[in-house]
């Protein structure tokens, strides 16, 4: 079974309630909003405080939202938990993308191989350095990647010499941010 990770975004009410369930430490059982399913899929976050703090909390829609990456072994039974919430907290949680850990790709997809080799479809430029190879993909992505995932990409931050910020912009591309150890950067489209 493959990893996967995923990236969710989470109501400000929600990533509240969540916290709140992670870390309770009361002698009396946890009687919020969250239930035990939710529970077990949100222990996947990846450290949630330092992670989150990462990306950035836009307000799309009137709501704050945060950002925040889950990583487990992708099989029928997850995608139906991550559905469930998806249907059940419509509002509070949206899938913003899931990718393969091993290739990068995201989930649903596979390379276009031609004798075991992946088809790049790239024109190359000589002028231009370092062109990424664009690969020709197969399948359907299980959660395409989410028109507003740009919104959480941290700013453009340009300093000068001394370190001192000249300017602050929006993020005008995809980028990875938060590869855990031994994850392929992610293909965006």
């Amino acid at each position: 079974m493959k990893l996967v990770n995923v990236l969710i975004a989470i109501s400000a009410s929600g990533t509240t309630a969540i916290r709140e369930c992670l870390t309770w430490d009361s002698e009396e059982p946890y009687n919020g909003t969250i239930t035990d399913l939710e529970h077990k899929i949100f222990q996947r976050m990846a450290d949630f405080v330092t992670v989150e703090r990462m990306w950035k909390r836009p307000t799309v829609a009137g709501k704050k939202w945060h950002l925040f990456s889950l990583s487990f072994k992708g099989s029928a039974k997850a995608k139906d938990a991550l559905d469930w919430i998806a249907d059940n907290r419509a509002g509070h949680f949206v899938i913003l993308g899931a990718w393969n850990w091993d290739t990068g790709l995201q989930v649903g997809l596979d390379f276009d191989l031609d004798d075991g080799n992946r088809i790049d479809d790239q024109i190359y430029d000589e002028e231009i350095p370092n062109q990424e190879p664009i690969w020709r993909t197969t399948g359907t992505a299980v959660y395409p990647q989410h028109a507003q995932l740009i919104k959480f990409m941290p700013d453009i931050i340009e300093r000068d010499s001394e370190g001192a910020i000249i300017s602050t912009n929006p993020a005008t591309e995809l980028t990875d941010v938060n590869l855990e150890q031994g994850m392929q950067p992610r293909i965006f489209d």
